[in-house]
């Protein structure tokens, strides 16, 4: 059973099966019922039982498909309605499909971290000051939706700071987003840092709309097909990301890695 759910039904319909069976045996399918949705994985070692289980088990399973598309809507309707409140830059990105949700939410998380360390002692400062210069950092912080040590320390290759700032400065404000949203899987394609783009080249180049296309060889492939596997040998698993189009194909070790690096971008791992 899902995590959460605390309950089950059983339909009328299925009456005329359980007066089919004993006292005896409509005992045995009801405490094999509840240990098959508290996950026990029973057996039943009596045929008659096994054939009264099945529509029953499947209409538990339809049951949980339908729990779980209902309990995954309203949990992203309640993301959406706290990124509309809070951060509607990045609600109307995600609403014109110019990212996903999961993307969005990074960088929520992103902003709230910057709220400590330095941004704190600059709110602090910025409270002893005058109003006209309060007014004028007011007014040129909000010019910049996403702070540049967000993006410095996301890109994680510490070249050529000044430039790149003062690249970031001007920025739009949904350039800055899509960057943002970008970066992880940027990462994830190249995971070695000494052969991604140094951050100014990446900038400049606009490379947060390129095509992603990992390398050949033992490293992570981008491809949708087992069959489009090179044939070296090599055991591998598809792990799927939110918001790539394609799977990424890793090895066994680059998998375990990356679930653990990259566990807010992983949707699920599956052995190919």
């Amino acid at each position: 059973m899902a995590e959460g759910k605390k309950s089950f039904v059983l339909y009328c319909d299925q009456k005329e099966t359980w007066e089919a069976l004993t006292d005896e045996q409509a005992g045995k399918l009801i405490k094999h019922i509840f240990a098959y949705v508290n996950d026990e994985n029973p057996t039943i070692d009596e045929p008659i039982l096994n054939i009264a289980f099945l529509p029953i088990k499947s209409s538990l399973k339809r049951d949980l498909r339908k729990y779980e598309g209902t309990k995954s809507e309203r949990s992203r309707s309640g993301k959406l309605g706290n990124l509309k409140k809070y951060h509607a830059d990045l609600y109307a990105n995600v609403v014109a499909d110019k990212i996903d949700l999961d993307a969005a939410l990074a960088i929520v998380s992103e902003r709230k971290a910057s709220l400590s360390g330095d941004s704190v002692a600059k709110l602090a400062v910025s409270d002893s000051v005058s109003d006209s210069v309060s007014d004028s950092v007011s007014d040129s912080v909000n010019k910049i939706n996403i702070e540049f040590d967000l993006f410095w320390n996301a890109y994680d290759k510490k070249v050529s700071r000044p430039d790149c700032e003062k690249k970031w400065a001007k920025l739009k404000d949904e350039e800055r987003i899509l960057i943002m949203a970008h970066i992880p899987k940027y990462k994830m394609a190249q995971p070695d840092k000494k052969y991604r783009k140094d951050p100014k080249t990446f900038l400049n180049q606009q490379s947060w709309n390129d095509e992603l296309i990992a390398a050949n060889g033992s490293g992570p492939i981008l491809i949708q097909n087992k069959s489009e596997l090179p044939n070296d040998g090599v055991k591998r698993f598809k792990v799927h990301y939110f918001g790539d189009a394609k799977p990424l194909m890793h090895t066994e070790q680059e998998s375990e890695e990356y679930m653990k690096k990259w566990m807010t971008t992983i949707r699920h791992k599956e052995v190919i």
